[in-house]
């Protein structure tokens, strides 16, 4: 398999086809994980053309690890997204018509059977601190540890540390 910065650099000479690929290596998961940051399937579906328009019209710029640099380009573009809509939301004084600020409702029972897990797991996720959300999504859109440094913009450790107090904090909303 033909790694990212080869492909970058064919597509740098010109090379189409290079696109191509790294379009089809990147569609689904970056779609995955702008879907969870989102909220809203079309605006993921938009935020994923404006990424790969980003990787076309910069190019040219020194990128260390394509993989990296895309998701933090992705994720960038996801959050001006978000403050363009909570402006617009504030604008509008319809706060309570944001699906994302919405709490699902609690179990009728305590017994914690898969459908209430995953209920618990979506709050506990939804309430994450912005560190701890970002650490979340790109994992979960299958970064490794140090391409999710290198996204952030932090030390390996930060994010270590960050995941041991994402799984804890999960952990513990499961199991309330």
């Amino acid at each position: 398999m033909v790694s990212d910065e080869v492909l970058l650099s064919r597509l740098r000479a010109g090379e189409l086809a290079a696109f191509d690929a790294l379009y089809a290596r990147y569609e689904a998961p970056l779609l995955g994980f702008l879907r969870q940051l989102l909220r809203d399937g079309a605006e993921a579906e938009d935020a994923l053309q404006e990424a790969f328009v980003a990787v076309v019209r910069e190019r040219d710029s020194e990128v260390r690890c394509f993989k990296a640099w895309l998701y933090q380009v992705a994720r960038h573009g996801a959050q001006n997204r978000i403050r363009s809509r909570s402006r617009g939301v504030r604008a509008i004084g319809a706060a309570a018509l944001d699906p994302t600020m919405a709490e699902p409702p609690p179990a009728p029972d305590r017994a914690l059977d898969r459908e209430e897990r995953g209920a618990a797991l979506a709050r506990g996720i939804a309430s994450l601190p912005t560190g701890l959300a970002d650490v979340y999504r790109l994992r979960a859109g299958g970064a490794s540890y140090d391409e999710i440094a290198d996204a952030l913009g932090v030390p390996v450790g930060t994010v270590k540390s960050r995941m041991n107090e994402l799984v804890n904090r999960l952990r513990s909303e499961v199991k309330a």
